[in-house]
């Protein structure tokens, strides 16, 4: 009776209700947290067991000086990354990352394209190129690289979904 005398979900927002009101509060998935918890602490014990033999298989073949915590210490490293980047997705809101989106993606595009200069010029201690291609800077000192590209694809996400919400908005008004 209510939805034939007020009409559908639209005409509610266009008579002042908002998509808050209509919307539920949002509340954290725990078992999904719990889940991926589980699943890195696997990895971790999957890559601290067979890391020393691939570290072995690699000087053996390639000559190089892999160490046999290398890829446990590289993999913790991502999980510790990881689980701060779910955590800052949880506490961080998402108005105020829409905000800084634009220029997140014009920054990770300047890493991008300062990766790609750095290859041309052969600047080896910082940038990492493997089998012709150049895809990660490297961090002096501390021996850590990064791919710009993967930053890039986290901040066009964020723009996109920031602009989507921005247009609506002007929409509704």
């Amino acid at each position: 009776d209510y939805w034939r005398r007020n009409g559908n979900a639209r005409n509610l927002l266009s008579n002042g209700w908002g998509y808050h009101s209509l919307m539920r509060k949002h509340r954290p998935d725990f078992a999904i947290a719990l889940i991926v918890l589980a699943l890195r602490s696997a990895s971790l014990i999957i890559v601290y067991a067979i890391g020393p033999r691939v570290a072995q298989a690699l000087n053996s073949q390639y000559g190089t000086e892999y160490g046999d915590t290398y890829f446990l210490i590289r993999h913790a490293f991502a999980v510790v990354m990881s689980v701060a980047a779910i955590l800052a997705g949880y506490f961080v809101k998402y108005e105020k990352v829409g905000k800084y989106a634009k220029t997140l993606v014009f920054i990770s595009a300047g890493l991008c394209l300062l990766v790609k200069v750095l290859a041309m010029l052969h600047v080896d201690a910082l940038v990492t190129c493997d089998k012709g291609a150049c895809r990660a800077l490297r961090i002096p000192g501390i021996g850590i690289g990064f791919m710009p590209s993967e930053i890039f694809k986290v901040a066009i996400l964020f723009y996109l979904s920031w602009l989507i919400k921005d247009r609506r908005e002007k929409k509704e008004h």
